[in-house]
């Protein structure tokens, strides 16, 4: 099966990662279009991805969210009545991947794109 939704794909790509084998991340990652090199590079790159320990797989919104997808919304400093409020709905953009080293504290971050196709959401990156 393929993740139907954003949120399906971040707990796919999170129990991939977690298993610590790159062939279970190229199960969600969008293979379209690209050649046999591009291929193995990117497989080795998942492969350095799967052998760190993963911290959180967090959404990426677009159009004025924080990290949750929440709308930002505006204060006027003096009364504190609400400025402005968002007026779009907030439009998942991608999948930031928080690790660590092999050492255990010095960060990792990978930020992987969306894909929609089939029916399906995939990374990319």
């Amino acid at each position: 099966t393929c993740a139907r939704s954003g949120q399906d794909l971040a707990g796919a790509l999170s129990s991939a990662i977690q298993s610590g084998d790159a062939n279970q991340i190229a199960g969600v990652y969008d293979w379209s279009g690209m050649s046999s090199s591009n291929a193995y590079r990117l497989m080795e790159r998942l492969d350095l991805i799967a052998r760190r320990p993963l911290v959180d797989v967090q959404p990426m919104y677009a159009g004025g969210t924080n990290e949750y997808g929440d709308g930002v919304v505006e204060f006027d400093e003096q009364t504190g009545e609400v400025i402005a409020r968002p007026q779009r709905k907030p439009r998942l953009i991608g999948l930031r991947v928080e690790q660590t080293l092999a050492n255990g504290t010095t960060p990792s971050r990978t930020v992987f794109g969306l894909r929609r196709n089939l029916g399906c959401w995939w990374v990319r990156l």
